[in-house]
């Protein structure tokens, strides 16, 4: 009936939140999805790459394959006696320091080590896999150890025979190379090599992928800018840049996924702030319209109470101040 209360079933969201709750739930799905992009594989969220499409990815281009790599014959350390002359350098090397001249004599061999090996040579015999915790907590158990690393580099500098003091290699320049690994992270390793091969640019600021293969001489001391010192895994050997890798476009979807994932977050807060101010500066409605009603005049109403029938008075009264009858 019309002035009764109507009685319905309470709604689940409450009126004026769906908008918001849908930008919520849509900024906890894209930050859900950054999340698996960026740690599923460190995490085994994924299944691993497949060795055969490993392979492909890591094949170099075509400029490099056909690049014609300098080898200088000599010994190197599948040689015996080599093995066995290094120790006595490699006690003199001070791991969690900066490079410094007592470790160029290990520094040097190591590089003539590389340098009378190919690329592929040293690959076949290379460890794979190492972690960089590895290297960090047991460095002297390491020195010399032949590695393999799948490098996504930052900084590539060129170190010209002016630059590069008199070495038993004959090396007059030398490339420094700084990357990461999938398993090390945001931990840097630091990797030297006589040849840079096409398609690794040189330069402060670089995104490319490489695959190394060398050996490791030392944790080394360095500070990335904010005075406060890092230890980087430092190796010497040679590299290779990587075709059609995957970690390129994979940090491009990433970036991709965290703008939106940005964007979503703003329009959260903008929907939310926004209604918030709304409700504040909206005018308040009344709960219940008001009844119109007719205001008569008093005369009117006075000559209506004196023209009342008396009969409908006295019905109307008390049953007790009736008249007796």
């Amino acid at each position: 009936m019309p002035g009764e209360p109507r009685s319905g079933i309470a709604s689940l969201v409450p009126k004026g939140y769906g908008l918001r709750l849908l930008a919520m739930l849509g900024t906890l799905i894209i930050v859900g999805l950054t999340i698996y992009n960026m740690r599923g594989e460190a995490l085994g969220w994924r299944e691993p790459e497949r060795p055969q499409a490993q392979a492909a990815a890591d094949s170099p281009p075509q400029a490099a394959a056909d690049w014609q790599e300098t080898i200088v014959p000599g010994r190197a350390d599948d040689d015996p006696a080599e093995q066995e002359e290094i120790k006595t350098l490699f006690d003199a090397v001070g791991d969690g320091q900066e490079l410094k001249p007592w470790d160029m004599p290990a520094y040097w061999r190591l590089m003539r080590w590389a340098r009378s090996r190919s690329f592929a040579e040293l690959e076949r015999r290379a460890q794979r896999d190492v972690p960089f915790t590895k290297l960090w907590q047991a460095a002297e158990k390491h020195h010399g150890d032949l590695i393999k690393l799948r490098l996504h580099l930052k900084r590539v500098l060129k170190w010209d025979d002016k630059d590069v003091a008199a070495n038993s290699a004959g090396v007059k320049t030398v490339y420094e190379l700084w990357g990461v690994t999938d398993e090390s992270q945001a931990n840097l390793y630091c990797v030297v090599c006589s040849e840079l091969p096409p398609g690794i640019p040189v330069g402060t600021d670089v995104q490319a992928e490489a695959v190394f293969v060398g050996y490791f001489l030392k944790v080394m001391r360095y500070q990335p800018g904010m005075n406060k010192d890092r230890g980087a895994p430092l190796l010497i050997g040679r590299v290779r840049p990587i075709a059609g890798s995957r970690h390129a476009a994979a940090r491009h979807a990433g970036n991709l996924t965290t703008m939106l994932a940005v964007g979503a977050g703003i329009l959260f807060i903008s929907v939310t702030f926004g209604s918030l101010i709304w409700r504040l500066t909206r005018r308040r409605r009344p709960a219940f319209a008001a009844t119109t009603q007719t205001v008569r005049p008093a005369a009117e109403v006075e000559q209506w109470l004196e023209n009342f029938p008396a009969d409908e008075a006295g019905s109307n009264s008390h049953p007790d101040e009736r008249p007796a009858t």
